[in-house]
């Protein structure tokens, strides 16, 4: 009996061994050719040109099915901003002018002159029979003008109700996290200039280099729902302004700037006046683990998950580090998934103190996750094990039953937003190019910009859509959207019979 267990025993570590070197052969062979590439690398699909022309009319009627649901609600929001030029000398409405804007960004481009070299009148001619706001074709620079004159932030406060009414018709519910939005909020760095271009700018010392030789830059905190798949809808902006929220104290030389700190309390206190009675849980960064902001955030009646940074909250990592070695720790074990291997470990309520002399006291709940990755070397082709670490404080306690979805989807998707500032700076939105050197301007194109990434988000990532994009990828779709509508006239009639229906959007995430 002990025999036939031994050869047993003996068989299965052969097999063992087999299956891992079997895996290694693969990986190496994987290594030894080019990568796989997400999107198809082929010729054109179309055998004849009237293929093509019916796939182009296709994409059409998809595209305005979105476009004729949310379009109009976003216009009449932005046609009631007051409009302060002289009503006598108007050429181009306030409807004319953000849609034109809308366009600019959901079709990608890059600059104000690409908005009048791109934009075509075959364009105006086939969006005008769906939009009739599009009556003519204005300047870039009339755009610019006005939005040196008006309130820009109605612009945002329309990208709010469009959210709003995405929630109210239940879009997102698939996506909630114990019943919660996730809105992640972090500073973004949107460019700078070696002049002072604006005294609204926030302004700082260039290294190297002697004193009184700044840089000038413009830095601001965006708010942003969190959907899966490293999607996002960008939603609300605060700008840091030197200009309105300097403290200049008794020493001009030194000015306090406005910082992501006072930002966020002020961004914060915007997003629950906007949406007093909607269940959010905020994921943040390092810069955010401190009393005041959990304080605030738990006033707002909001849940969160913020990073604990090593050398963040020196008091409460003693306690933990005291608390582990008297055993007081609480430990989960994650399955292996992918060769990915989580360890999590935490501790509930922690006191900590802060304020003027510790006045002030509050109970963190500090979760860390050791994840374990194997890997093959490409060299060796050894078996490679990388450890890393994350730690959050958690508002809500810690237990096995909820730490893996805590981290994993309330904690860890805090990236999406790092994903999102990539798409927009380097694929196609140019958030790093300044529209306008006039402050309220350029604030004006950054909403802007952010209602046609919304609008694309809706389009590219509907049921009807999602095929297209899997093929040819995002930023090759929206150039196909545009060719379809400034290639040629459309049949109108035809495209209005296939989209004047009762339209309800699925995203496919």
């Amino acid at each position: 009996m002990n025999k036939t267990f031994y050869m047993k025993k003996a068989k299965s570590y052969v097999g063992y061994k087999k299956k891992k070197q079997f895996e290694k052969d693969v990986v190496i062979e994987c290594n030894n050719r080019k990568a796989d590439r997400n999107i198809l690398n082929r010729k054109c699909e179309f055998k004849t040109a009237e293929e093509e022309i019916k796939d182009r009319y296709e994409v059409a009627v998809e595209t305005l099915k979105v476009y004729k649901r949310y379009l109009p609600g976003i216009i009449k929001d932005l046609s009631e901003i007051k409009d302060p030029r002289n009503p006598n000398k108007i050429e181009h409405k306030m409807s004319l002018l953000m849609l034109y804007g809308i366009f600019t960004f959901v079709f990608n481009m890059s600059s104000r002159r690409d908005s009048n070299s791109e934009m075509t009148m075959v364009f105006m001619e086939n969006m005008r029979s769906f939009f009739p706001e599009l009556e003519d074709l204005p300047h870039s620079c009339t755009l610019a003008r006005l939005l040196v004159k008006i309130e820009v932030e109605k612009i945002e406060d329309a990208a709010v109700n469009l959210v709003n009414r995405l929630i109210r018709d239940k879009k997102f519910v698939n996506y909630l996290v114990n019943k919660k939005y996730i809105i992640a909020i972090d500073g973004v760095h949107k460019f700078t200039r070696e002049w002072e271009w604006c005294e609204n700018s926030l302004r700082k010392h260039k290294k190297g280099q002697p004193e009184g030789v700044n840089q000038y830059y413009a830095n601001a905190l965006e708010a942003s729902l969190i959907l899966p798949g490293g999607l996002t809808i960008p939603f609300m902006t605060e700008f840091m302004d030197r200009k309105e929220y300097q403290d200049e104290g008794t020493d001009t030389e030194k000015k306090k700037q406005d910082s992501e700190l006072k930002a966020f309390k002020r961004l914060a206190f915007r997003l629950k006046e906007h949406f007093p009675r909607l269940r959010i849980a905020v994921t943040l960064d390092g810069l955010y683990a401190n009393g005041p902001l959990m304080e605030l955030c738990q006033n707002y009646g909001w849940d969160y998950m913020i990073v604990l940074k090593d050398g963040s909250l020196k008091t409460v990592w003693e306690d933990i580090e005291s608390l582990k070695d008297k055993g007081m720790v609480e430990k989960y074990s994650g399955a292996e998934i992918n060769n990915v291997k989580q360890e999590f470990w935490w501790i509930n309520n922690i006191e900590y103190r802060y304020g003027d002399n510790g006045c002030k006291d509050i109970k963190v709940n500090v979760v860390v996750c050791m994840e374990t990755t194997k890997e093959i070397s490409r060299e060796t082709g050894e078996e490679l094990e990388t450890t890393k670490k994350f730690a959050w404080i958690s508002f809500k306690e810690i237990t096995d039953r909820n730490v893996e979805k805590r981290c994993n989807y309330m904690g860890r998707p805090r990236w999406n937003l790092e994903t999102q500032n990539l798409i927009e700076k380097h694929h196609g939105y140019a958030y790093e190019h300044c529209f306008s050197y006039n402050w309220n301007a350029m604030k004006g194109y950054h909403y802007l910009m952010h209602l046609g990434h919304i609008i694309n988000t809706l389009t590219l990532y509907s049921s009807e859509m999602i095929g297209r994009v899997k093929k040819k990828g995002v930023r090759r779709t929206i150039k196909l959207i545009l060719l379809v509508f400034k290639g040629y006239v459309l049949d109108v009639e035809w495209i209005k019979d296939k989209t004047d229906v009762k339209y309800q959007l699925r995203l496919a995430v």
